[in-house]
């Protein structure tokens, strides 16, 4: 771990690690230990989730998922044995921004800590820190940095009027936009979050936040708009 130079929320306790899930780990493991227990919202990062509620039980670590706008029940799951909540904003793919200051309040009323990852808006757009967070979460990788190196355009995400093989048919017609995990960089990448990021959860599971067989997440790329209208109406023509 390295001290950043430049600390991107203006704090001097900044560290640096190899990627943005050993942040999330390194954040909760070091401040855990077996028998106690955390609160983290259902509109986290999948891997965060995956890992709080899968992992952290084998080290004798307790969680508790609670809808994200739903403040009363955050506090409600805080329990004696609780450390840590954990919250995100925005979230993947949905956007939705939390209320950070509730979440503080809630943590500091408890005498427990505020994790937020806030990868989706970067120090640039939002600092948690500045509301009182105890701990912000950055993937470099993202935003901040860009699966590219350089990230340009915008993240749009809407549902298609149907059921999952119109939704299928939409993305099968699509020639420009590339189907990928991603959120791009100076291309225009389409997600399916069903089943390229939530493939291995069930149904039932993935509907609980919202993730709906027919939504779909654009990240509008460089390319002339144009083009990009034009290849989204051929997408929309597949499913006429």
């Amino acid at each position: 771990m390295t001290d950043f130079t430049e600390r991107p929320n203006g704090h001097r306790d900044t560290i640096a690690v190899h990627c943005g899930m050993s942040a999330v780990c390194a954040a909760i493991l070091s401040l855990c230990r077996r028998g106690q227990h955390l609160v983290i919202t259902d509109d986290a990062y999948k891997q965060t989730l995956n890992f709080v509620t899968n992992v952290l039980p084998r080290f004798g670590i307790s969680a508790t998922v609670v809808p994200m706008d739903d403040y009363q029940a955050m506090a409600d799951a805080v329990t004696a044995d609780t450390v840590m909540i954990i919250s995100e904003s925005p979230t993947n793919p949905y956007l939705n921004v939390a209320d950070v200051d509730e979440v503080v309040r809630i943590a500091r009323r408890h005498k427990i800590l505020s994790v937020i990852d806030s990868t989706f808006a970067t120090p640039y757009n939002s600092n948690p820190l500045s509301q009182g967070a105890d701990i912000v979460i950055h993937s470099t990788t993202k935003y901040l940095a860009g699966h590219n190196d350089v990230l340009g355009g915008a993240v749009v995400t809407f549902e298609i009027n149907g059921d999952l093989d119109r939704t299928l048919r939409f993305l099968d017609g699509l020639k420009m936009c590339l189907l990928g995990p991603s959120l791009g960089g100076p291309e225009t990448l389409v997600t399916h979050p069903a089943l390229n990021s939530y493939y291995n959860v069930s149904r039932q599971e993935r509907y609980r936040p919202g993730i709906i067989d027919e939504l779909v997440r654009l990240s509008v790329g460089l390319e002339d708009p144009r083009d990009i209208i034009a290849d989204l109406e051929r997408g929309f023509s597949n499913i006429a």
